[in-house]
């Protein structure tokens, strides 16, 4: 009797965005796998993805939001099946599954965040359910950022002028070092109320995509500009500057916004922040 041999089965590449259909091409600019649905072409007939065919202006990580939505709508309750259709690869190393330490993907996301800054926006999940994991890393690289700048204090007292009051240096480092303690909380606090101030104002204006968490995200993962603080002498000037970017990019990735709104949203914010200093 003779045997019958089995072929292996040949593994059937997916499309990125809806894992349940068969991929049928790849983008000519990004090389990620389409389905029949995300196929587009553009003006040669090449084949492109959404987000290529929309000039890069499409966030990705939006339209994994909205077909997770599609997901759940239809009749599938189980979240983490929506979750999973995220390639790990697709988000920023803070946001994806952990397969290193949470210092490796710190360092790694901030490294991301200085020297690709448009790139480490559009990687970002805007709405995820969860605010613990944006609010961890805002706090651990804004801390990094203001103990640097405590340290440059400490270093060079006569930088620090109260206008009427005359204090020693020790009383000064003194002071520096007990505000140590509340600065997470006050991080914290300005997280909240900075995020929250600039959702209302775009509320406002009737340019808002996301609820509240896709903002707060923004707010947050901005505060990877705070580690130029590290830098001496025009770390100030650098971390200010580049987060007045990264927070213009990541609402016009997360909300949809315009430059005008982005700015108007932005400028109470940075007056508030500005009072602080």
């Amino acid at each position: 009797m003779s045997e019958t041999t089995v072929e292996p089965e040949a593994t059937v590449e997916r499309c990125l965005l809806h894992t349940e259909a068969v991929a049928v091409a790849r983008c000519v600019g990004c090389e990620r796998a389409v389905c029949v649905k995300c196929l587009k072409r553009d003006d040669d007939g090449l084949v492109q993805c959404v987000q290529c065919a929309e000039g890069a202006q499409v966030d990705l990580a939006y339209l994994y939001a909205q077909r997770a939505k599609e997901v759940a709508a239809s009749a599938t309750t189980d979240a983490e099946t929506a979750t999973a259709s995220i390639p790990a690869d697709e988000l920023i190393p803070w946001e994806a599954p952990r397969t290193t330490s949470d210092a490796q993907a710190f360092g790694r996301t901030t490294m991301e965040a200085l020297l690709s800054p448009n790139r480490y926006m559009a990687r970002i999940p805007w709405v995820r359910g969860e605010l613990q994991n944006p609010l961890m890393y805002g706090l651990l690289a804004g801390c990094i950022g203001q103990m640097a700048s405590i340290l440059q204090l400490i270093n060079t007292p006569e930088l620090i002028q109260i206008p009427g009051i005359r204090l020693s240096d020790e009383a000064l480092t003194g002071f520096l070092l007990l505000s140590l303690p509340l600065m997470p909380l006050l991080l914290l606090i300005g997280l909240f109320f900075k995020s929250w101030l600039a959702h209302k104002l775009m509320g406002f204006m009737g340019e808002r995509a996301n609820p509240f968490e896709a903002t707060f995200r923004v707010f947050c993962y901005a505060e990877a500009a705070a580690v130029l603080l590290l830098v001496p002498v025009a770390g100030p000037y650098a971390a200010m500057f580049f987060s007045v970017f990264l927070l213009l990019t990541g609402l016009r990735h997360a909300q949809g916004v315009g430059f005008l709104t982005s700015i108007v949203a932005l400028a109470p914010v940075l007056l508030f922040g500005s009072m602080l200093r």
